[in-house]
């Protein structure tokens, strides 16, 4: 146990640039520790642990201000650590001001094992990764199979190549359970602004919110890919992209969003090497390969002022707010509920689906430009069904494009 550090302006050529831990056993860093001003050629600008036994590893009361790990490949600006069984960072923990060359701005974790790794009461305030194929501004989180729990973590203004704010890799056979995460300003200098997660069996994000993320390349808000990916009560907030993918990708072969708000979320490419006639996409929706079947469900949302400047040699391209996947085989999209509301002009359809639809108490508000509001691709192998609970209001679409095409969609009771 070790307790109650206090380290100021220190330096290290190698790891650990205010204190390097290496142990074989049980580690417990508890009470009030303080690490100002540090620097490491290295990883772990702050601190680095490294626990090489399957012995739990505990942290609380984490305080680290003004870390940089500069080596070319250094991981961690604030905190590296790395474990090979539990590991849990609780408690009040705050790092602000810290830089990786690498991976990890603000704080790196790996753990080898299959025990768990929770991580709660964490702040990461102003941290960057640097390295042109860099990763995790605010964190970047490498698991094997272990679990992982993150709760009430908040991450603002952090920058990397990939996953602006966080980055989480897990094994196939993982599942991550996250609530209480709020990122933002989160930007990513290439793809996924808000959060990249790849691997788990099951992802669930509940009570967590993104804001005022962007990526320079696509995928604003996230890249999300676990065998299941749920997301329950969680806002994104004027989330942007200069290319595709506004908010994001999802792959998964069960697909739930339940209770999210879209709002001000949209496309910037209205300019030089992102021009393309690529289709917009606001958010696409498919499995994890192409052998895959799956399903979608998206219920009691709002997308909500809706916007899109795609452009191709100097006209508004056509773009989706909800696209799934046209590759693959059966992945049926279900909307409940759910409520789209589009900007004045905006050359922009709700949902086009390529495996089929159902809608249900869906309203759409605002539609008139000239493109399909619903489109159904493949409908003469793959059902696409409009209840007539399903509302619209001040849409009428120009320039000989339908509210739903084609018209033979049937509208049930």
């Amino acid at each position: 146990t070790i307790s109650d550090l206090t380290i100021n302006d220190t330096k290290s050529s190698g790891n650990g640039g205010g204190a390097c831990i290496r142990i074989t056993g049980a580690l417990t860093l508890d009470g009030t520790n303080t690490i100002t001003r540090t620097e490491a050629a290295g990883n772990g600008g702050g601190l680095y642990v490294s626990n090489s036994s399957t012995q739990p590893t505990t942290i609380t009361g984490l305080t680290i201000t003004t870390a940089k790990a500069t080596g070319s490949y250094s991981q961690g600006g604030g905190a590296y650590i790395s474990v090979a069984g539990a590991f849990s960072l609780a408690g009040t923990n705050t790092i602000t001001e810290t830089e990786a060359a690498s991976n990890g701005g603000g704080l790196y974790v790996y753990n080898s094992s299959t025990q768990a790794t929770a991580i709660s009461g964490l702040t990461i305030d102003t941290a960057k990764a640097t390295g042109s194929g860099s990763s995790g501004g605010g964190a970047y989180i490498s698991l094997n199979n272990s679990g992982l729990n993150l709760q009430a973590t908040t991450i603002f203004g952090t920058e990397s190549y990939y996953g602006g704010g966080l980055y989480i890799l897990q094994g196939l056979t993982g599942s991550a359970e996250i609530s209480g995460l709020i990122i933002t300003n989160a930007k990513a200098g290439g793809y996924y602004g808000g959060m990249y997660y790849y691997g788990g069996n099951s992802l669930k994000i509940t009570n967590s919110a993104f804001n005022n993320c962007r990526a320079d390349n696509h995928s604003g808000a996230f890249y999300l890919s676990a065998n299941s990916v749920r997301i329950e009560n969680t806002p994104f907030i004027n989330c942007y992209a200069y290319a595709n993918l506004k908010i994001g990708l999802i792959q998964s072969n069960y697909i739930s969003l339940s209770g999210c708000d879209f709002t001000n979320n949209g496309n910037l490419a209205s300019y030089g090497a992102y021009e393309s006639t690529y289709l917009m996409e606001i958010l696409r929706l498919g499995p994890l390969t192409s052998a895959d079947n799956g399903s979608a469900l998206i219920e009691n949302c709002t997308f909500n002022q809706l916007e899109n400047n795609w452009k191709n040699g100097g006209s508004l391209q056509t773009g989706a707010c909800i696209t799934t996947s046209d590759s693959g085989g059966t992945f049926p999209l279900t909307v409940r509920n759910t409520e789209f509301n589009f900007k004045p002009g905006v050359r922009l359809c709700a949902i086009q689906a390529y495996r089929g639809f159902y809608l249900d108490g869906v309203r759409f508000k605002n539609f008139n430009t000239n493109c399909h509001m619903v489109v159904g691709m493949n409908t003469n192998t793959y059902s696409c069904t409009i209840r007539n609970n399903c509302g619209i209001e001040n849409c009428n679409p120009t320039g000989g494009y339908k509210l739903v095409y084609p018209e033979n969609i049937p509208l049930v009771g």
